[in-house]
């Protein structure tokens, strides 16, 4: 019941099938299509030489001041500092009305 030695009574090999074609489902060529990282890596420092690699029960991010602000602000009597004609630090500040009145005295 075999049929091998008849000619042609098998299919013949497709020749399409040996040439390489591209992946259809991989989009890594194209710009654009790969995440980047938002963070950068807590290794430790070359500049100060500190290991800041990550630690859940460090809160040093939070709470360390690497940043103090001298501004110093009060809303019911502003005052500014800026520089004059001459080049020298004036306060601007107490306006004419701009305080409050004075409480009557107590009985």
């Amino acid at each position: 019941m075999e049929i091998n030695d008849i000619e042609g009574s098998r299919p013949a090999k497709k020749k399409n099938l040996d040439m390489a074609t591209r992946d259809l489902m991989n989009i890594k060529d194209i710009e654009g299509t790969t995440a980047s990282p938002r963070h950068f890596h807590r290794g430790i420092s070359q500049t100060h030489k500190q290991d800041y690699s990550y630690n859940p029960m460090d809160y040093r991010d939070v709470t360390n001041v690497h940043f103090k602000t001298k501004r110093q602000t009060n809303p019911l009597m502003p005052t500014y500092t800026t520089r004059d004609e001459d080049g020298g630090l004036t306060t601007i500040g107490v306006v004419p009305g701009s305080l409050p009145n004075v409480l009557p005295p107590a009985r």
